[in-house]
């Protein structure tokens, strides 16, 4: 078992914030597809709550999804069957949960994936945490940029003045993650001595 863990902290109500996680047809408005993300498809209820299920397809896999536990708004878990391609590669089972903290400021934002890789997947592991990692981090980029409206319209500005922590934690020991080559990655981001945190600096708007 694995656990990979992001956090950050995002400028609006936890109301809204939670609400953009939650709303799984909307997506599109924030997350720009990938080939880990081609989007979702077959949701079940509307509106979403416990039990809504949903599928998202990727040439490596498809995953069925169900929320299984629903706190509005202040946490959410995502847990997902996904069914490699081709079928012998097996199965990976993944609980992604979503905790909403509000602060004086802001809303302190935590993502935590806890990732179960079965036979024959355990020989290239690395390479799925690694994936996994990068499409995290990209997932909270994508929603931090899209609450801070933008002069142009855009919704999409782009505010560094924020903390990304990404760890992983395997088999009860914590392991600092790599800084990711996910694109957008501010330069003169800095890792702290032991490479726990990945602290981003303040620049001006």
């Amino acid at each position: 078992m694995i656990e990979i863990h992001h956090e950050t902290e995002i400028h609006g109500t936890a109301d809204t914030i939670f609400g953009a996680i939650v709303d799984l047809r909307g997506y599109d408005r924030w997350l720009s597809r990938s080939t880990a993300f081609p989007g979702i498809t077959d949701i079940s209820a509307d509106p979403i709550t416990a039990g809504t299920t949903y599928v998202e397809s990727e040439p490596r896999g498809v995953r069925r999804g169900t929320i299984t536990e629903f706190q509005p708004p202040t946490r959410v878990t995502f847990h997902q069957l996904m069914t490699m391609k081709p079928t012998p590669l097996g199965i990976i089972e993944i609980d992604v949960t979503y905790t909403l903290t509000p602060t004086e400021e802001s809303i302190h934002l935590g993502r935590v994936a806890t990732v179960k890789i079965h036979w024959p997947l355990k020989l290239v592991q690395p390479l799925v945490v690694r994936q996994f990692r990068r499409e995290g981090e990209r997932t909270l980029l994508a929603l931090k940029a899209s609450r801070r409206p933008c002069a142009n319209g855009t919704g999409l500005c782009r505010d560094w003045r924020w903390v990304f922590r990404p760890r992983v934690r395997q088999e009860g020991r914590a392991e600092a993650a790599a800084p990711s080559d996910t694109q957008g990655s501010p330069e003169g981001a800095k890792t702290p001595s032991g490479g726990n945190h990945w602290s981003i600096p303040s620049r001006p708007l």
